[in-house]
């Protein structure tokens, strides 16, 4: 395999033979996944880990011929952007860390992909004057919960900063393998995200109220509303397991390399 071998001593290389890096086959399954981001306005690409959601999110960002994408990941995700990034592009993602003032002059470094991390959105407010081409969060479930009052400065939370801001870009995206690992409701504000209208709620606390019923302080969907509910989602997203891939089986290993950051 031509990217297993060190650059230094490819007899190919990408600066000579660029075709050989940018037509890198994508499985049928990614091909569907890329299928599908084309067709929605804001896709949600819900494909557990190994999958390759990644490759498939910047493949639909050089279909868009964007010119300035906003990542905000975990920064476990940064190797795997930048490694995806480099094959792509033979380019680097420019990575948002840093001071608050080091952050900010990096964000007009010269680029295509910018990585910011999610706790840096505090620290980088310039972010919200960026005339970006498409948002993507991945790993969404750190927007996950519903919106209010944190009593740290009482600023909003991390899940009503990213509802509120971004609405004028054309393009926003989100990735995850687990949209809801303990309650459905935490579908909620990831999709309200991409599109207010996906549940047919704009307000959280209306949608429980409306569409579920407490029980020993449980909160469980009506049954008139689930059909509908389900529908709205598999109209809206684009869901695949390991097992329906057919990768059930085959073990697949991901690097992740964290870095520090203030």
């Amino acid at each position: 395999n031509l990217l297993e071998i060190p650059e230094s001593k490819r007899r190919f290389t990408k600066s000579k033979f660029p075709f050989l890096i940018i037509m890198r086959k994508l499985r049928n399954y990614q091909k569907k996944a890329l299928s599908y981001c084309i067709q929605v306005s804001h896709p949600a690409l819900f494909m557990e880990m190994g999958l390759g959601k990644t490759l498939v999110a910047i493949r639909y960002c050089k279909y868009l011929s964007v010119k300035k994408a906003l990542i905000v990941a975990p920064l476990s995700t940064f190797y795997g952007w930048q490694k995806e990034i480099d094959i792509e592009y033979s380019s680097k993602a420019v990575e948002l860390l840093g001071t608050p003032v080091e952050r900010s002059k990096k964000l007009y470094n010269k680029g295509i992909y910018y990585l910011l991390n999610k706790e840096g959105i505090w620290s980088i407010p310039e972010i919200l004057m960026i005339n970006w081409d498409i948002v993507i969060l991945d790993e969404s479930t750190f927007v996950k919960s519903p919106p209010r009052k944190t009593a740290i400065k009482k600023r909003l939370n991390t899940s009503k900063f990213f509802t509120q801001h971004f609405r004028s870009v054309k393009y926003r995206m989100i990735l995850t393998g687990t949209p809801a690992p303990e309650h459905i409701l935490e579908y909620f504000q990831q999709l309200q995200f991409l599109n207010p209208d996906i549940l047919g709620y704009r307000d959280y606390y209306k949608f429980r109220y409306n569409c579920f019923f407490e029980q020993f302080h449980k909160f469980t969907m009506k049954l008139h509303y689930k059909k509908e509910f389900y529908k709205r989602l598999r109209s809206s997203c684009f869901f695949l397991s390991r097992k329906n891939a057919g990768l059930d089986i085959k073990k697949i290993y991901t690097v992740r390399k964290i870095k520090q950051t203030e």
